[in-house]
């Protein structure tokens, strides 16, 4: 589109932020443009100064299943019910192979990009090492392919691009599994300390207590015990 600033991102993992992120893109990319026009912009002039439009885009191909096109606004960072003075719209498209067919049918090099990951994380599913995966995809990849040439002569940051998103995803599951995990922690405090004041209250009996807790009676009366410390 001429008259257009055109912002683009490419994320791996979906992330809600996206549009503070262009907001400061937008902020630094319009104050560019202002310096490098031959005529003085005024942004004090009593007319209207045409900007060029910004197009905000962010191509997503990370692992969680999202939509063609999510819609991602700034507003969304602001305390509900308020009513902001500045609005940012986002346009994340997934570029996972089988998504956007149209867009990916008219820009080979991204749909040979699109293709390449999908095949990367197959082997990797497959029980490939990172590297092996990113050697075996590239030799799916046509001989006549546009990305070819620059993903051979870029083999090594391809490699590393690959591992950085795989530490990623693991770690981002290792916190999930420790949240968890936290979370049946506190689940079974709760329901230990309803037991044992269930027991000194003489609602429930000793034996019955014991077997809820998943203890011995002696365990139980320990844990009790503890508990009066």
């Amino acid at each position: 589109m001429r008259d257009a600033i055109n912002l683009y991102e490419q994320q791996s993992t979906f992330n809600p932020n996206i549009p503070v992120r262009f907001l400061v893109y937008a902020g630094m990319l319009y104050s560019s443009f202002f310096e490098r026009q031959t005529k003085p912009f005024n942004i004090y002039s009593s007319k209207i100064q045409k900007l060029p439009v910004p197009k905000c885009i962010c191509f997503y191909n990370g692992t969680q299943e999202q939509p063609d096109e999510t819609k991602l606004y700034l507003s969304a960072a602001f305390p509900e019910g308020s009513d902001p003075d500045i609005s940012v719209r986002v346009k994340m498209l997934n570029i996972n192979y089988g998504h956007n067919q149209d867009l990916l049918a008219s820009c080979r090099p991204l749909r040979e990009y699109a293709f390449l990951i999908d095949r990367i994380r197959f082997y990797q599913l497959n029980g490939y090492e990172i590297e092996a995966a990113v050697e075996n995809a590239i030799k799916e990849l046509a001989d006549d392919s546009v990305i070819k040439p620059f993903i051979i002569k870029n083999k090594a940051e391809v490699k590393r691009m690959c591992i950085t998103e795989y530490d990623e995803v693991r770690t981002m599951n290792m916190f999930k599994e420790e949240g968890r995990e936290e979370g049946r922690e506190e689940e079974r405090k709760s329901i230990m300390n309803s037991l044992i004041s269930g027991y000194r209250s003489g609602a429930i009996g000793l034996d019955f207590a014991a077997q809820l807790a998943g203890m011995t009676q002696d365990q139980f009366h320990e844990k009790t015990r503890e508990a009066e410390l």
